[in-house]
């Protein structure tokens, strides 16, 4: 049985976003505890929609620099192109353990950068600090 706070959601969220969040869901590589956490390759990530736009919140990542975390915001970025979504992000860097290098903010605003994200500049007036806007498929 479907709770309140689920129907909630699907009344309130585009469908946009609920075709986009159900592509999401088809590519992850372990069991889903949360509806809003998904886990692809060793990224865990937290998505919601939120109004206009769906926000990411990158949880864990057990692997860095491999580029595992590219890959998985290449599957996110094209999905949301396919899908007509905008992204939403604040770049905040995870908590390492200790002896782990920890990225800082500039390095997480760069790499997001490089995805197409840019700062709201009052595109979205209560939304994330970084946006991107879906891209045109050809």
């Amino acid at each position: 049985m479907q709770s309140f706070r689920q129907f909630l959601t699907e009344v309130t969220t585009p469908s946009s976003s609920r075709a986009f969040l159900r592509a999401v869901r088809s590519h992850t590589t372990k069991p889903i505890v949360h509806p809003s956490i998904f886990q692809i390759k060793n990224v865990t990530v937290s998505l919601g929609a939120i109004g206009e736009y769906v926000g990411i919140m990158v949880l864990r990542s057990s692997t860095q620099g491999q580029g595992e975390g590219t890959q998985v915001m290449r599957l996110l970025c094209d999905l949301a192109d396919e899908h007509g979504v905008t992204l939403g992000l604040d770049p905040v860097p995870l908590k390492r353990h200790p002896g782990q290098q920890r990225t800082t903010t500039t390095q997480l605003k760069t790499f997001y950068g490089r995805f197409g994200f840019v700062r709201n500049r009052g595109i979205l007036p209560d939304g994330p600090s970084f946006i991107r806007l879906a891209q045109r498929v050809a």
